[in-house]
């Protein structure tokens, strides 16, 4: 469930919290990415990259269009296109077309469910083999 006045997703109150689990994440796929659901290991795949990382962090501010990310990356547009890419295939962002401009937002939804499956799966008691 999401926040209604706080734009983070439930349960994270700060940015560092967030990248304290995606390192979490980043790990967990290094060591069971052949036991995951195709989603969770596409969720991770997409966070173990500090841009996009970055990407996100800008992101659970506001929606922003791809030229706004690239001026603050300094990243050429093309480079910032490539990772909205993996983080749209991901489905960890969503994407809208407004005349010439694409916006992008955080698909808070499937962020707070991915999350909510790595906890689950990797709470005490739970094994990192095939169900």
């Amino acid at each position: 469930m999401i926040r209604d006045r706080n734009p983070e997703v439930q349960g994270f109150d700060k940015p560092s919290e967030v990248c304290y689990y995606i390192d979490v994440f980043r790990y967990v796929y290094s060591l069971c990415a052949d036991h995951m659901n195709d989603k969770c290991v596409d969720f991770c795949k997409a966070l173990c990259d500090g841009t996009r990382q970055r990407i996100l962090e800008m992101l659970s501010e506001r929606e922003m269009y791809v030229g706004e990310i690239a001026e603050a990356f300094r990243l050429s547009q093309p480079s910032i296109s490539h990772h909205l890419s993996i983080l749209r295939s991901a489905q960890v962002v969503r994407s809208r077309r407004e005349g010439k401009q694409v916006y992008y937002s955080l698909n808070r939804e499937n962020i707070q469910e991915c999350c909510g499956m790595l906890m689950a799966k990797f709470s005490p008691g739970a094994s990192c083999r095939a169900d």
